[in-house]
């Protein structure tokens, strides 16, 4: 709901001085539709969990990770240098249609997702948008407290700029992020010579997000069956309890992990089975496809602006 209420101030605030008050208002509750449908429906997988799942199942899962990564990178560059909502706009639909079509991520699921960090980007939004003022001003002034809420005509163009460019970068990441296991990426950084003790700092809170996750929903199944969430006085005091109970069973597990680890001879340095992904010449065309057809439309935008 909140996303809803957010998507629709926001679009009415950059269209409002550019369209009619009519079509201003129904393109907020266009968005404010778009932001709810996909909240509908029920999911079986927390995010964090779901996002792994689908990056195993994905078809290109076996395309390198550093290949990946760096066409998700150079994608991220272009689009906060050119600065340009179109590109934007075109980087964020090559991302959304090669995880969704060619991953084979199911477009429910990934809508999903990407409403988590798109609730953010949009209150970043309302703080780029409105402005105090003293006197009335901008294409919109709402006299509120004394003073006035406006929207200035330079706002509306950085907003749309700034909200578009985050977006198309958080398309970006998730199009690495389901496509790619941890493990090949952090296999990956290991490659660039990323220091070991980060990659191992990484192997570890990556099984240990899934370890803690398991007991957290544990004990919280074992609080409800005892009526731990009967009231709302109750309910924050098994909440409490659960909380310090999940921090010393990560203590816990922690210690034991070392011992065992010392046991076989650790020395200080994890080691792994790495799967190879051969570099084929498909991957580098469709790579450079996807990097030349936005850093075209940069180019042939800033000309026509020449």
């Amino acid at each position: 709901m909140l996303r809803a209420l957010l998507g629709a101030v926001i679009v009415w605030g950059l269209a409002v001085g550019h369209l009619s008050p009519a079509l201003a208002l129904t393109a907020a509750a266009a968005a404010a539709g778009l932001l709810w449908l996909p909240l509908r429906h029920g999911h079986s997988h927390d995010d964090w969990t779901a996002i792994d799942y689908y990056a195993l199942q994905s078809r290109l899962h076996s395309v390198p990770a550093g290949l990946k990564a760096l066409t998700a990178l150079a994608l991220i560059v272009l689009t906060l240098a050119a600065r340009s909502p179109l590109v934007s706009l075109l980087v964020w639909v090559l991302t959304a249609a090669v995880t969704v079509l060619a991953g084979r991520t199911p477009a429910r699921t990934w809508a999903r997702l990407f409403l988590t960090p798109l609730t953010f980007v949009l209150l970043s939004g309302l703080a780029l948008l409105f402005d105090f003022a003293t006197v009335p001003g901008g294409v919109v002034s709402l006299p509120c407290f004394g003073v006035y809420l406006t929207i200035p005509a330079q706002a509306q163009v950085s907003t749309l700029v700034i909200l578009t460019g985050a977006t198309a970068s958080v398309s970006c990441l998730y199009a690495l992020c389901l496509s790619t296991p941890m493990p090949q990426l952090i296999a990956a950084l290991g490659r660039v010579h990323v220091p070991e003790l980060l990659i191992e700092l990484m192997y570890l809170i990556y099984r240990y997000i899934f370890v803690l996750s398991g007991t957290l929903s544990q004990m919280k199944i074992a609080a409800a069956a005892r009526l731990g969430y009967g009231t709302f006085r109750r309910s924050f005091t098994t909440t409490a309890s659960i909380m310090t109970s999940l921090l010393v069973s990560s203590f816990q597990r922690a210690s034991a992990s070392f011992d065992a680890m010392q046991s076989r001879c650790y020395e200080g340095t994890l080691r792994f089975l790495e799967q190879k992904s051969p570099l084929r010449a498909g991957h580098l065309c469709s790579a450079a496809v996807l990097v030349a057809l936005p850093l075209a439309a940069a180019l042939l935008e800033r000309m026509g602006r020449g």
